[in-house]
């Protein structure tokens, strides 16, 4: 029977869609937009199995607190190197002005000098913002070329947020501050910190859909102050504290960590076993939130180690690293000795000093671990609570 002339054609769904997509461009099938989590390796085994998704998350922007020298720049180091290993580059705003090139050298090797590791100091906020856009650009671009290989990204690691300044705050500060005068040193009559968190917010605005479609990432490091208001609990479970710098550096960020020392690292002293010689650190990093591996109210944790170069080299000390979760995915068995593909150690130490030692078996037992990414659950914290968000700079 032949359709008059009125009725509408029947279509079907892809008739649909390609109708729509003719006149706008903007529409797409939600299996376009809404892709799955890429990763960058790392060179931290447990935070790539902690984050579930087996590496640190481009097309995201996060946030890493924790107290003051207990291993946030060290973990942003080892991050930013990473990313310059698996092809990318690596972008250090050092706002701190802190961070040498020996010790940059001393934690991630020959990358610190790979023409893909680079460094910035901006003199203002709005210098740092400007400069970050035309870069993060760049790599899209050059991705789009071919000069990038497609699968490269870069990481911009902001050290720290709170000594990227507004240049209105630096001129007041440099006319009034200095004297005092109008009330405050800050130059802004006591508002600094309340325009510095708007400032944050109005960059994180326009970094959220710049990282996700030059599929590169951003981290800010932010400091942490004392809660004054915290009670008994918040202090036995170590929530005493406030981030700085607005929430929306928090409530923005994909990812939430928070670095801090879990332990120090010993071993006997030579020739004298009853006496312990410290060696390195054990640093934890608790994620409290993620927006990446699933929306949940429970925290994971991962620790990573680092050597001061008193028993082994100084840096990362991946070999403990590995272990570590080796032993809990039960692929390594620890008791009287250590037990790995049917050879047997005399203790942690000896079986460390072997596979530092041995071309290879480092990489092969890392392997082994990541292989079982899937099947274990990562580590949970047992009591976190959220801290106070502090509008403070």
């Amino acid at each position: 029977m032949a359709r008059k002339k009125d009725q509408a054609p029947q279509l079907t769904p892809t008739q649909q869609l390609k109708a729509l997509e003719s006149r706008f461009a903007f529409v797409k099938p939600a299996r376009v937009i809404l892709t799955s989590i890429k990763a960058v390796p790392t060179r931290f085994v447990q935070l790539d199995h902690a984050t579930r998704v087996w590496g640190w998350p481009i097309q995201r922007a996060a946030v890493i607190h924790g107290p003051s020298n207990e291993g946030k720049t060290a973990l942003g180091l080892g991050l930013l190197a990473s990313f310059v290993e698996a092809g990318g580059m690596a972008d250090l705003v050092d706002a701190e002005r802190t961070t040498t090139a020996d010790w940059a050298r001393q934690l991630v090797g020959d990358t610190a000098d790979s023409p893909r590791f680079i460094a910035r100091r901006p003199s203002s906020y709005e210098k740092c913002v400007d400069e970050t856009r035309e870069l993060h650009r760049a790599v899209r671009d050059a991705r789009a070329a071919g000069e990038l290989p497609a699968h490269a990204s870069m990481l911009t690691l902001i050290d720290s947020l709170r000594k990227l300044v507004p240049e209105d705050i630096l001129a007041k500060i440099k006319k009034e501050g200095a004297s005092g005068a109008k009330g405050s040193v800050d130059g802004m009559g006591g508002r600094a910190a309340q325009i510095r968190a708007a400032m944050n917010a109005a960059w994180l605005d326009e970094l959220v859909p710049l990282v996700d479609e030059c599929m590169t990432a951003w981290i800010a490091i932010a400091r942490e102050s004392e809660d004054p208001e915290a009670d008994m609990w918040d202090r036995k479970f170590g929530n005493d504290y406030k981030v700085q710098g607005g929430k929306a550096v928090v409530y923005d960020a994909a990812l939430r960590c928070r670095v801090e020392r879990d332990s120090w690292v010993t071993i006997p002293k030579p020739g004298e076993s009853d006496k312990k010689q410290v060696v390195g650190e054990r640093h934890k990093v608790t994620i409290l939130k993620t927006k990446v591996g699933g929306k949940e109210d429970r925290a994971t944790v991962a620790y990573f180690h680092t050597s001061n170069g008193v028993a082994y080299p100084f840096g990362f000390d991946r070999a403990r690293d590995v272990l570590e979760i080796a032993e809990r995915f039960g692929i390594v068995e620890v008791g009287d000795g250590v037990v790995w593909k049917k050879e047997k150690w005399r203790g942690r130490e000896a079986f460390l000093t072997a596979i530092r030692g041995a071309d290879g078996e480092l990489e092969t037992l890392e392997a082994e671990v990541r292989s079982r990414f899937e099947d274990k659950a990562p580590v949970e914290a047992d009591e976190v609570a959220s801290p106070t968000i502090e509008v403070r700079s």
